[in-house]
């Protein structure tokens, strides 16, 4: 017998395991047996393999979902996330459809999480997930190590919405069975090679990072190790299609910005990048993820001599190659370079004066101005071709330490300007939030935006290019992309201690540390304690 997918029927239907008919208001059998029709579910259309283009012609025109109006619940966390998610339902106008029982707390987290981030991210870019997971979701059984792995993460991120401690144990309890399932793949040769298994292993590193910051326990980096192994053991696999290469690009892309913040050596990222150059189309941010691997290169090969290597620090090649400041300079040149090749529209607009909101001002506002940006994805590849700049800008810095104990002037004024930069984002992410904003049927958020003369040249008409998406975006996730990027610049310049104190300007610290509070307070970390 081959497997249809997800059964679409009633409930009812679904609990008997029997087949529905699916009829309008309510099915036949539930008719029969003289009981109320919980209707048909239909937040995940794709997931619906029956509302196909084929069958909606087939009914006449017309979807045969009916429109669910989810009750009221005693339960404070349902009570709440229904607040989020009741644009997933309508009321009931016909006296001839009954409401159906209060929906469980599973399904209403998947579907707050599809509809706050389940478009995040876009084809600029190549560092979101959640571009991804939508296509994959649909596509798998309700058995799969994928579908426990995203109610996993749904279930955590809802409940963090709600603040309803009590979600931790059906969170866990799906994490575990994720993991479970993920062991058994990986055994098994039809499977350990599949997309889905790759997204399985990239969920679970998110969930394992999201418990790490709310629940102040260490970072582990167990799924994205095996992230790597998994795309070492696909091979050819990892440029099959479209779907394939978007999924390694997003792994890639987390394992190298992981390599960098934390300092690792990966041994297998060489191979990795090197097949793909082949394989990969020009795109600035790809181009960025292959920057960064060779800021970690060159890191790592400068940590490896235990010092700043004095005997090469003038300039002089050796046996082994050009020297560690000539590779840093030829880095530094390359990463302005990208910016000058980057299309009109990766450009952001500077924005100042009566244009801000008085309430994005009070927020939050460096040097009086602040950018807007086409997109989201564009804007988190400017800020992270901006941290490794500054990593690159370090670089320079240490391999001259011998020469001269003070950087040089023109490595100073370019640090001072991309944290600028960085400070200009901040109200593009977070508009003018104080308080968590839910994503769905929250407050408005007001947010830095600018109308596009026909005259430009940009063919753009707005910055950003969606307002409405933008909006959603911002509440969902704005707070945690650019908290990333802030504390981000904090740990580059304490790391290396006096060396690095020159990539920030004393009032930029302090901006950026206000800042950083308020964000811990947009996400409910503590204020207190580690960034």
């Amino acid at each position: 017998m081959v497997y249809r997918g997800p059964s679409s029927g009633c409930s009812t239907c679904r609990k008997r395991r029997v087949k529905c008919d699916e009829n309008t208001p309510g099915c036949g059998n539930c008719l029969k047996l003289r009981v109320r029709c919980p209707g048909y579910k239909d937040v995940f259309e794709r997931r619906h393999r029956s509302e196909t283009r084929k069958v909606v012609g087939r009914n006449g025109g017309h979807s045969r979902c009916t429109n669910i109006l989810v009750p009221e619940s005693s339960d404070s966390a349902k009570a709440s996330l229904k607040d989020q998610v009741d644009s997933t339902s309508s009321p009931i106008t016909s006296p001839s459809i009954v409401l159906p029982p209060p929906l469980d707390f599973e399904y209403l987290s998947l579907s707050f999480f599809f509809q706050a981030y389940g478009s995040n991210g876009g084809k600029d870019g190549t560092c979101s997930l959640f571009a991804i997971i939508g296509d994959l979701y649909a596509e798998c059984t309700q058995r799969s190590p994928l579908f426990f792995a995203t109610c996993a993460l749904a279930i955590k991120i809802a409940g963090l919405w709600s603040q309803h401690d009590a979600n931790l144990v059906p969170a866990h309890r799906r994490y575990a069975e994720a993991v479970t399932c993920t062991k058994e793949a990986i055994k098994d040769p039809t499977k350990n090679k599949s997309d889905e298994l790759l997204m399985t292993a990239l969920i679970l590193e998110v969930y394992d990072d999201i418990s790490a910051k709310y629940q102040h326990g260490p970072r582990a980096s167990v799924h994205l190790s095996g992230s790597m192994a998994l795309l070492k053991h696909r091979g050819e696999m990892n440029y099959r299609d479209d779907v394939s290469r978007r999924i390694m690009l997003a792994a890639r892309n987390k394992i190298i910005a992981d390599a960098i913040l934390s300092r690792r050596n990966i041994p297998e990222l060489p191979t990795l990048f090197q097949q793909a150059d082949e394989r990969m189309p020009a795109n600035p941010a790809i181009e960025v993820d292959r920057l960064a691997f060779r800021v970690s290169k060159l890191s790592n090969l400068m940590r490896s001599e235990g010092k700043t290597s004095a005997a090469v620090v003038e300039g002089a090649e050796n046996e082994r190659g050009p020297s560690f400041l000539t590779q840093a300079a030829t880095l530094a040149a390359d990463c302005t370079r990208w910016i000058n090749s980057l299309p009109d529209h990766w450009h952001p607009v500077r924005v100042n004066g009566d244009a801000i909101a008085e309430t994005i001002q009070a927020a939050g506002l460096y040097d009086e101005s602040c950018d807007v940006y086409i997109n989201f994805s564009v804007a988190a590849t400017r800020n992270w071709h901006r941290l490794i700049e500054l990593h690159v800008l370090l670089l320079l810095c240490q391999c001259s330490a011998n020469i001269t104990s003070h950087p040089a002037h023109n490595i100073v004024l370019r640090a001072e300007n991309i944290v600028t930069e960085i400070c200009a984002s901040v109200p593009y992410h977070v508009g003018d939030m104080m308080e968590p904003t839910r994503p769905i049927n929250g407050p408005r958020v007001r947010f830095p935006q600018i109308r596009m003369p026909p005259s430009t040249h940009v063919t753009h008409a707005s910055f950003p290019e969606s307002i409405l998406k933008h909006e959603r975006q911002i509440a969902s996730s704005g707070a945690m992309v650019i908290y990333r990027v802030l504390t981000t610049v904090i740990l580059l310049a304490q790391d290396e201690g006096q060396a690095a104190s020159f990539l920030l300007k004393h009032n930029q610290r302090l901006w950026i540390s206000a800042q950083i509070l308020r964000l811990k307070r947009l996400l409910r970390f503590p204020r207190s304690g580690q960034i």
